[in-house]
Formats: C-alpha cells, structure tokens, sequence
C-alpha cells in the first residue's frame, strides 16, 4: 500500500499459477474496490476493471517477452523467463518504487535486453528504481548514481563511470590489476 515493490534475488513463483495469473495478482493491488457483489452481478465498473486489466497485463507480458507462455505454468518457463517473471509481477502492482535484487542474474542476452529496455521506460515514466546489481555494464546503461558496498562499507559512490575507475572499487570487484 506504500507504493513500494520489490523482487528478491533468489526466483520466487507460485508454480499452480498460470503465467499470466502471476501478473494478474500484481494487477489486483490496481484495481477499484468494486466488492464481491459488483463482481458476481459483472456490474459496468467490474468489467471496466476486468476489461483494463487484461489489457495492462498483455502490455506487462509483451513488455518482458513472456506474451508466449501467457497461458502455461512458470515451471515451464526457462530460469531467465522466470526471473523476468518476477519483475513483471511487481511491475504489475504499479509501484512507485521499485527494489529489484540482482535482476539480471541468470539472464541470457536476450532476456538482458527486454530486462533493460523494460527498466528504461519505466524509469522514464517516473518510477524509481533501485536496483542491488553486480552486472555493471547492465547498470551502467541503466544507473544515474551507483553507490557500491564492501562489507557493508560504501567505498564509492557517482556517476557508473565514476565508480567504475574508482581504485577501492577495482581492487574489491573488479581485481586490482584490472582496466
């Protein structure tokens, strides 16, 4: 009810639901309180909400390319569709913010590209995001302020160019050695 969502680092689904009933129950945090009776006498208001719903969860479904497998279980899904699966059911609720755990873990290439191009836009629109990540080039396209912790410890905080040349931050992530 703060507005707030959040994903975890390890992939969490509700295997007996649908794919696209994954994002329904983001949606529902959405819709009016039109109440049980509106609901089962399908009243104008309930299907308003029911009709936009659907729209906004094919949108979230395209969005992060799980449109395909809309109608199958996410144990189905490969561990990257999984992961996106996550993140499009806290976008489903429309935070304000949104807290993502190493969002890209697991990703292939081109689930990397739909993850990104998801967080730009909703970024655009005013959402913030902060993102626990340690796929730098991944946050670096996406972060205007990277703040990196070692143990516990912030030891660099700026621009993703900034940190990345940052020699505390070379010498805990990226090796001492490294360009």
């Amino acid at each position: 009810h703060a507005g707030i969502a959040r994903t975890f680092q390890r992939t969490a689904i509700m295997p007996h639901l649908l794919v696209r009933d994954h994002v329904e129950v983001g949606l529902r945090r959405t819709y009016s309180d039109a109440g049980w009776l509106q609901a089962m006498l399908r009243t104008p208001a309930y299907r308003a909400d029911l009709h936009k719903g659907r729209r906004r969860r094919a949108e979230i479904l395209r969005t992060f390319g799980l449109e395909a497998w809309a109608a199958g279980y996410p144990s189905d899904l490969p561990a990257g569709r999984q992961r996106l699966l996550q993140v499009a059911t806290a976008v489903a609720a429309a935070p304000t913010v949104l807290l993502l755990d190493e969002p890209s873990a697991g990703l292939d290439v081109e689930e990397t590209a739909l993850l990104h191009d998801a967080l730009t836009r909703l970024s655009a629109g005013g959402m913030t995001i902060l993102l626990i990540e340690h796929n730098m080039r991944f946050l670096a396209g996406l972060a205007g302020r990277v703040t990196v912790l070692d143990g516990g410890v912030v030891v660099a905080a700026g621009t993703p160019a900034e940190v990345v040349a940052d020699e505390a931050v070379r010498r805990a992530y990226l090796g001492a050695g490294a360009q």
